[in-house]
């Protein structure tokens, strides 16, 4: 099982707007917010009750960290569905769900993160492991990952980084 320190709960902003990302396409910011908005779903029910279970079902757990490196939350996705994953706050009660249009491993993909009652919190598209954009349910972007790394507001200060 794969653990790599979490970045897809929000990527963060690029000081470089403009910059294109990869993945089999070439997207900027506007093309990226387009193509995402446009798959958007609407509703994935409420899914409040779901508790994490290490029954041996999981493709991969991916953990999410603090600034401090102290485990806040881990994203689990099962192997009957590869085009879901389950965030779970580290008492194992869920957190959020992310419906993707196709499995993460293929790319581009597009991700819509909901909450426990079904309202979309975000929306990203993953170029390719390392780079990709989220934006708002509104298409305001809210961040970039670029080779790995996310960045914050307008500025050049790194908040983390992807490691296998």
């Amino acid at each position: 099982m794969k653990k790599i320190l979490l970045i897809t709960l929000l990527f963060f902003l690029s000081p470089v707007y403009a910059e294109e990302l990869q993945g089999g396409v070439t997207y900027d910011v506007n093309s990226a917010r387009a193509y995402v908005q446009d798959g958007q779903i609407s509703d994935i029910g409420q899914q409040s009750n779901l508790y994490y279970s290490n029954n041996g079902s999981t493709d991969d757990i991916i953990y999410g960290y603090s600034a401090n490196n102290v485990p806040e939350c881990f994203t689990v996705r099962y192997n009957d569905d590869l085009t879901r994953d389950y965030i779970y706050g580290m008492n194992n009660k869920l957190l959020y769900v992310i419906k993707n249009d196709r499995p993460t491993t293929e790319f581009p993909h597009r991700g819509y993160r909901y909450n426990t009652k079904g309202k979309l919190i975000n929306t990203t598209l993953m170029t390719s492991k390392n780079n990709g954009f989220t934006f708002s349910p509104s298409g305001k972007l809210l961040g970039r990952l670029i080779g790995g790394v996310g960045y914050l507001g307008n500025t050049n200060i790194v908040i983390g980084s992807q490691s296998n």
